[in-house]
């Protein structure tokens, strides 16, 4: 099955009609917390790698209830959204691999700058 460790940034699948790239991985917020009832699942999750993803759509279509998922691209040189989550969250990353995770094929705008900002940080606080 599809999860946090199989799933790369750039990875384009088919479903139905549409084409869609996975573009992110989702952060947990604290309404995880109150939907649930549990104060530490938003800790929980994101210690786990388990919050799911984005997709931004390619290629519009109809999809439906039973429609293949299919992967028909990967970037050459595939970075799992555990990997990029993992050191996003390192509390002292090493920036040159900051840097490399930003060049993704397929991330989202949002998640460069956040490592661009990391980076930063980092080179000014290392």
């Amino acid at each position: 099955g599809w999860d946090e460790d199989t799933v790369c940034v750039g990875d384009v699948f088919r479903i139905g009609a549409a084409t869609v790239q996975v573009s992110q991985p989702r952060q947990p917020c604290w309404k995880i917390n109150h939907k649930f009832g549990e104060e530490e699942l938003m800790r929980f999750v994101a210690e786990h790698c388990v919050a799911g993803w984005y997709y931004r759509v390619l290629e519009g279509g109809p999809i439906a209830a039973g429609d293949a998922f299919t992967l028909i691209e990967r970037n050459a040189e595939p970075v799992s959204l555990c990997r990029l989550w993992f050191a996003f969250r390192a509390h002292r990353p090493d920036p040159a691999e900051l840097a490399l995770l930003r060049d993704i094929p397929g991330l989202s705008p949002n998640w460069v700058q956040k490592l661009d900002e990391r980076i930063a940080w980092l080179k000014q606080n290392g």
